[in-house]
């Protein structure tokens, strides 16, 4: 698990670590309001995007560092 969080060094990455926490928190949030709703509850557009930043913000630093 802790394979998750560190870079191709080895070394912790913080921009992991926060978009792990970003689509965790997220999602946690979004299942609890479903789970008190009855049934799954909708996610609107800033929502995904929200997700979609912090994972595309994540895929481009990969890109960018694996360049040099």
């Amino acid at each position: 698990m802790s394979n998750l969080i560190q870079d191709n060094n080895g070394n912790i990455s913080s921009m992991r670590i926060a978009s792990l926490g970003i689509v965790f928190i997220f999602m946690l949030t979004w299942a609890i309001t479903s789970l008190k709703a009855g049934s799954l509850a909708p996610m609107d557009a800033e929502s995904v995007a929200l997700l979609v930043g912090a994972l595309g913000a994540k895929t481009w630093q990969k890109q960018v560092e694996s360049q040099k």
